[in-house]
């Protein structure tokens, strides 16, 4: 006869926990969706609303030392941030804007332990975080350190006290002085804040410093009136290094006039992409009566850009005859750029329209507004 064993003593076999790799997953998932024309806010609303489920479950948790989930004192976030934590810098960021929305009591001393600390990244790291968090409470403390020898620390605290509308503020401080500038701080100021100079002569900084391809530039661009968009394009279009930030500056700018310009460009497999993005841009959806959407999201790039310059001469076409969809002196996501479209687009646009949107908003209110990668305290997005 068979004895069946006794299995009182046998040790239970644990199941591992997979709620870290289905956060990473969400992780992951946001990254896509950041800088696409195909996911909108309802989408990175819930990807939010799911990671800071995860965060608040796994904080519960008992999970190894050293854990940015488990951590309760400034002191443990920061030893985490200095860890070999195995994320990403952009992942980084999400994840302690959520662990400082859940625990806001952190806000003030991890901030001011990372501002304080001379390791290279962990600055880089404290000047994005400063940007993001945009807390009116921590104003002050970025005034304080915005004096810093770390050039990238100094300027993203300048951006952050943009988006607060605490430039004046700061210029008005002690801790202001024009003699520890350095060419790259004047550059923001000189956007950042009211100064009479000329397009131009903001333009040259930007090249001499090589610094086109940057938030800070697309700011600049965005924020010129038409005769100031015309003469910085016309001078920037004689150097031909320089086409694809022609291309991006047109679209940035919205201005009508420049569409057959951007039908000739998509017109040249060299600058296609840039060209449709432009485009996309400026008309939204009204683009689909142009290009078909089939076209549009062709996943093959050499296929799509081939498609694509084909309707060049379309775009030239419409822009001629005074299509309907040009009707709007400037444009954005299909509508004419004002305060009601901007925040329509805030709320319903893609995310590469919300993006721009932001940046036009920030611009023109006269209120605090959050960078756009702020995962929190977007009242306006809500009310």
């Amino acid at each position: 006869m068979l004895q069946l064993q006794e299995t009182n003593n046998i040790e239970p076999v644990h199941q591992k926990d997979d709620k870290i790799e289905q956060f990473k997953d969400l992780l992951a998932q946001r990254r896509s969706m950041l800088s696409t024309f195909y996911s909108f806010k309802v989408n990175l609303d819930e990807n939010t609303k799911q990671l800071l489920l995860y965060m608040s479950l796994l904080s519960k948790q008992k999970l190894t030392p050293n854990c940015l989930f488990t951590a309760t004192t400034a002191g443990e976030v920061f030893n985490f941030i200095q860890s070999d934590h195995g994320y990403n810098d952009d992942d980084l960021l999400c994840l302690l804007q959520l662990k400082l929305h859940l625990n806001k009591e952190l806000h003030k001393p991890l901030f001011i332990s990372l501002m304080s600390c001379q390791e290279r990244h962990i600055q880089n790291i404290a000047s994005q975080l400063c940007l993001y968090l945009s807390a009116n409470s921590l104003q002050n403390l970025v005034i304080s350190f915005c004096p810093s020898e770390d050039e990238t620390l100094h300027n993203q605290c300048l951006l952050s006290l943009y988006y607060n509308k605490y430039i004046v503020p700061y210029i008005n401080s002690e801790h202001f002085s024009l003699s520890k500038l350095s060419p790259l701080n004047h550059l923001y100021l000189n956007v950042l804040t009211t100064n009479k100079i000329s397009c131009y002569e903001i333009l040259k900084q930007f090249i001499e410093l090589n610094y086109i391809n940057s938030h800070l530039f697309e700011i600049f661009i965005i924020s010129l009136n038409e005769t100031e968009i015309t003469k910085v394009i016309n001078k920037m279009s004689a150097d031909v290094n320089l086409i694809s930030v022609v291309i991006n500056s047109m679209s940035y700018s919205g201005y009508r006039k420049f569409i057959p310009f951007l039908g000739h460009f998509l017109q040249d497999k060299n600058n296609a992409l840039f060209a449709f993005n432009g485009l996309k841009l400026m008309l939204g959806e009204n683009l689909d009566q142009l290009i078909p959407l089939e076209i549009q999201l062709e996943s093959d790039e050499d296929k799509r850009i081939k498609a694509l310059s084909y309707y060049g001469a379309k775009v030239i076409s419409a822009w001629k005859n005074n299509s309907d969809i040009f009707t709007a002196t400037q444009m954005l996501n299909g509508m004419q750029i004002d305060q009601e479209a901007v925040i329509n687009t805030l709320q319903n646009g893609s995310q590469k329209h919300r993006y721009f949107a932001n940046i036009h908003y920030v611009i023109k209110s006269e209120q605090r507004v959050s960078h756009f990668n702020s995962l929190f305290d977007r009242k306006r997005l809500t009310t």
